[in-house]
């Protein structure tokens, strides 16, 4: 504390347990801070020229960033993973734009595969024409938990004869992963997946009409938290 040069701008720092605090004088700091920020306008906080291939030419190539935001899965909840890696997304983004940069924002919105197939066996089973067109979103995620809360005991079945599998405790009457697999609800979905991948008119209608609902349902939710995206 003692050998802390004095300074016009700084308050001399205290002791704070194992930190040495050090505190900015507020008579200096606005005057200093407030007629600089007033002076650059929209501009305060950008430094645009490091973007610049070549910052020796004021109009040469701009340097080029793509960041590639959560992409949640359209057939499930909104976990708070995705969340947190759409506000670190948003934060690199704008602090690139700031400094110049040309910055590409990418946010894929549209499952393949088997969380479809599952969805599209679940609606086949449980979705209603009448509830979607009420709440498009909010019938698919509530035909998602149920088509999952039937599927959940298949699911343990065939974990429990692969840990059995692996450990080498097989008995007379236990199953093989692939003879679980091959039949029930597994079965199903996969055959769902198949018709997809076949070019099947209905399943594929199927998976784009999920995309579209929740392509629209997340661009108003992002726009809430004042996040955009390019593609």
């Amino acid at each position: 504390m003692t050998k802390f040069p004095k300074c016009s701008i700084f308050d001399l720092p205290f002791a704070d347990g194992v930190h040495l605090r050090v505190g900015l004088r507020l008579k200096v700091l606005p005057r200093l801070l407030l007629p600089y920020i007033l002076d650059r306008k929209g501009s305060y906080g950008q430094y645009a020229s490091l973007g610049l291939r070549n910052p020796s030419v004021p109009k040469a190539e701009r340097k080029k960033v793509l960041v590639e935001f959560s992409s949640p899965k359209v057939s499930n909840d909104f976990p708070v993973k995705y969340l947190r890696s759409t506000v670190l997304g948003a934060f690199i983004a704008n602090l690139y734009e700031q400094m110049g940069w040309d910055v590409i924002k990418v946010n894929y919105l549209g499952d393949w595969g088997k969380p479809v197939g599952l969805l599209g066996v679940g609606w086949e089973r449980y979705g209603s024409e009448e509830l979607f067109k009420a709440d498009p979103v909010g019938h698919l995620l509530d035909v998602n938990r149920q088509i999952k809360e039937a599927f959940a005991p298949e699911e343990a079945a065939v974990k429990k004869a692969r840990d059995d599998e692996k450990h080498k405790k097989k008995r007379r009457d236990s199953n093989e992963p692939a003879d679980i697999e091959a039949t029930g609800l597994f079965a199903e979905r996969n055959a769902f997946c198949r018709r997809m991948e076949d070019g099947d008119e209905k399943a594929l209608a199927f998976g784009q009409r999920v995309r579209d609902v929740n392509v629209e349902y997340y661009r108003k939710q992002y726009a809430r938290l004042n996040v955009s995206f390019d593609e």
